[in-house]
């Protein structure tokens, strides 16, 4: 088929052309952003396209692509061979579907295939292909989740990037972007977040809330700390606790942090480092002269799990170095070699033992 015949369904089921929209090839990228402006008038067939390759409210990875795709292009091409058979076996007269319930029909398919491919828990069932929907519906979630020493880098619909900490879980619903943009986060995360006035961007986690407009900001909610955190590196953001009948609200300005007790919800607002938050966000770890008291905060701060000591004998350690982008074990090798300590590592704990 000529590409200038091509509908929206055609577009998605175009390797190369899904390839320019993932900004996965370079030559493919170049040949649709040539054909594109040769062709205007296919521009709200790539759109509807665009969108509908983008539905759940995350952009797929050029890494994921190929799997990912292959099960949407699979859904895709059993729709339309089910749809054939359904008219052969009726001898139905054929009426040309208008173009507004054509890409409701094929949303409705990209949404639930993007829902499997990113393994969110698919509460909520969409439209089905005759058009019917099931109003007794619970929201859908994409999860994303991190391992111990683990960081993950994402990219949501709205232009806001997250960097999701180690031992960490942000769960985006499938209306973000829609008429909001709330997440629900347990670990930590750093956000910086894409402006738009009309849609205030929420996180949430335990009884905690932040809300900001165009910011970047970090919250810290491990069920391992006492306290949860939240610092402010640019913009806004209003903080919001609550315990029992008490609530509690702090406006944070850049360079200020809140600190919100787990029990009691109270908010106590301090100064801190930015420097230090800018190294983290670089992943850059720093040690000066540390002592295992301060090595073992550091590590809990920078990899969002519980660091235990057992050493012996008040045995004196001072530590330097600096890492970049380092695998936690090989850390955790140069810290313990040095200073003749072991240690051992699990999803949820780093225990640093004397021999």
């Amino acid at each position: 088929m000529e590409l200038i015949q091509y509908s929206t369904e055609d577009f998605l089921l175009d390797d190369s052309f899904v390839r320019y929209c993932l900004q996965a090839n370079e030559q493919d990228v170049q040949f649709w952003e040539n054909w594109i402006q040769q062709n205007p008038a296919k521009e709200l067939e790539i759109a509807a396209a665009r969108k509908l390759l983008f539905s759940l409210g995350l952009r797929l990875s050029p890494a994921d692509k190929n799997k990912e795709f292959q099960k949407l292009k699979k859904l895709i091409q059993e729709s339309i061979l089910k749809e054939k058979s359904a008219t052969r076996q009726t001898q139905a007269v054929v009426i040309e579907m208008p173009q507004r319930s054509r890409f409701w029909r094929w949303s409705a398919i990209a949404a639930a295939a993007c829902l499997l491919l990113f393994a969110g828990y698919a509460l909520k069932w969409l439209a089905d292909l005759n058009g019917t929907t099931n109003t007794n519906t619970v929201l859908a979630y994409t999860v994303y989740s991190s391992s111990a020493g683990e960081r993950k880098t994402l990219e949501l619909a709205d232009g806001s990037s997250v960097i999701l900490n180690s031992n960490s879980t942000l769960k985006i619903p499938s209306d973000f972007n829609v008429e909001k943009r709330n997440l629900q986060l347990t670990g930590e995360a750093f956000f910086d977040v894409a402006k738009n006035k009309e849609k205030p961007f929420i996180v949430s986690s335990k009884n905690i809330s932040v809300k900001a407009l165009g910011t970047s900001f970090k919250v810290r909610s491990y069920d391992f700390d006492t306290a949860m955190r939240v610092a402010l590196l640019e913009g806004k953001v209003d903080v919001k606790s609550f315990a029992n009948d008490h609530h509690f609200s702090q406006l944070l300005l850049p360079g200020e942090e809140a600190g919100i007790n787990a029990v009691s919800a109270n908010i106590v607002k301090s100064r801190f480092n930015i420097s230090a938050e800018n190294n983290w966000k670089e992943d850059k770890l720093i040690f000066r002269d540390a002592s295992l008291p301060e090595i073992a905060q550091q590590l809990e701060y920078w990899y969002g799990l519980k660091v235990n000591l057992e050493i012996a004998n008040a045995k004196k350690v001072r530590f330097n170095g600096e890492f970049f982008n380092t695998d936690i074990n090989k850390v955790l090798a140069a810290i313990t070699y040095v200073n003749k300590l072991t240690y051992s590592l699990n999803n949820k704990e780093i225990t640093i033992i004397s021999k």
